[in-house]
């Protein structure tokens, strides 16, 4: 795992320079972003979003993340399939390149209040007590795990107020790992590639 640390890390940087590069055309024009607060009911929390370019922003969001884990358990008479449900407070920060204002623009659809695609590198905390991906003890205290990364998404804030936001990619976490070892806790920091996928609901807030 520690090889791969380095690797993902160049790959976060270099998706970064990329999307810069890649949205440099857009600086001559207009600004197409906006600074956005809302309240999300689907991982609920506040988030809200700072313009910092004519088609970039920083959206941060601090939240209460739901996750299920699912762990298959040997039973004398069959396997059975147990979940467990985490509420964790939690933390998602991104910097945000909107890309395709011109063709929804020209479509005549909705870009108020950063109703658009994007790309992002991501930072996501969690503060949990769920096993580390990959093993199986619960940790006694929360700890955090944090996973690092680059997601693709779409935005669309309604003029009813209605915001929905959806993002997906791939990342690294890392973070604290606890097991028994020949009757001892052993624990100690540990990393894995993961998946990043988020849906939320909520209210855009502000003038319309």
């Amino acid at each position: 795992m520690d090889r791969a640390k380095p690797i993902f890390a160049a790959l976060f940087m270099s998706f970064s320079m990329l999307s810069a590069d890649s949205l440099m055309a857009q600086e001559s024009s207009p600004s197409v972003t906006e600074n956005v607060a809302k309240v999300t009911f689907l991982n609920p929390g506040f988030a809200y979003e700072a313009k910092t370019g004519k088609s970039k922003t920083l959206y941060t969001q601090i939240f209460l993340n739901t996750s299920l884990r699912f762990d298959l358990e040997d039973d004398i008479y069959a396997d059975q399939v147990t979940s467990t449900a985490y509420f964790d407070p939690a933390l998602s920060t991104q910097y945000r390149f909107y890309y395709n204002y011109k063709k929804r623009n020209g479509a005549g659809k909705r870009t108020a209040k950063n109703s658009m695609n994007f790309f992002a590198p991501i930072y996501e905390g969690h503060l949990s007590k769920a096993p580390f991906p990959g093993t199986s003890f619960e940790e006694i205290d929360r700890r955090l795990l944090s996973t690092i990364g680059a997601v693709w998404g779409m935005q669309r804030n309604y003029a009813g107020r209605f915001s929905l936001d959806i993002y997906t990619g791939l990342g690294y976490t890392f973070g604290k790992e606890s097991e028994v070892i020949n009757g001892t806790l052993k624990s100690g920091t540990s990393g894995a590639p993961a998946l990043i996928a988020q849906v939320n609901i909520g209210i855009w807030l502000g003038k319309k």
